[in-house]
């Protein structure tokens, strides 16, 4: 019988907190996340547990902010990139955030991060989609210039479509909540 196994996530920008239910089903059969994976998670074998999963986004977190969470009953899973982590706790410990305006702040940070990043990868793509042009009309027409053009593209673009989309998602998020609260 497996040890591990991977499961997918939705993107945490757009389905946290679906995300944090797989996570909490998953240990309800005995798998518990152990890390994060690529575009997913990794998880292991263990006892069945009822578990409670909270994300939460700090850039490079200092010991006393895992001291508080742990002080509150919450267990550090893991971490990626030093900005975003996941805990567990059992069902009947407080959230981590008791106010909405709380999540709000942390969505609008992760929204403006998120937008310098897209901003930076926007003008990267454009930057060399205006070279590569440039070099187009100079140069010869051949197949191995289209292949690169085509491949350089494809490069330049995956950066702008890993910061943009998110960005939107958490964009939706903070309006979101500003309409609940205003309603």
């Amino acid at each position: 019988m497996a040890k591990r196994k991977y499961i997918t996530s939705g993107g945490l920008a757009f389905s946290e907190h679906k995300d944090m239910q797989k996570l909490e089903q998953q240990s309800s059969k005995g798998w518990h996340l152990e890390q994060f994976g690529f575009m997913g998670y990794k998880l292991k074998r263990g006892q069945p547990a009822s578990m409670h999963y909270e994300l939460d986004y700090r850039v490079r977190p200092d010991s006393d902010y895992f001291q508080l969470y742990q002080d509150a009953g919450w267990e550090h899973v893991c971490s990626a990139e030093e900005t975003t982590h996941i805990f567990r706790a059992p069902p009947e410990t407080k959230p981590l955030y008791t106010k909405e305006q709380d999540k709000q702040d942390v969505y609008l940070q992760q929204k403006q991060q998120l937008g310098r990043y897209a901003f930076v990868s926007l003008v990267f793509f454009l930057f060399l989609v205006t070279v590569l042009w440039i070099l187009s009309s100079l140069l010869p027409s051949s197949s191995w210039f289209s292949i690169i053009d085509t491949v350089a593209t494809m490069l330049a673009l995956m950066p702008l479509i890993f910061t943009a989309l998110p960005y939107f998602g958490y964009l939706f998020k903070v309006r979101q909540l500003q309409q609940k609260k205003e309603a």
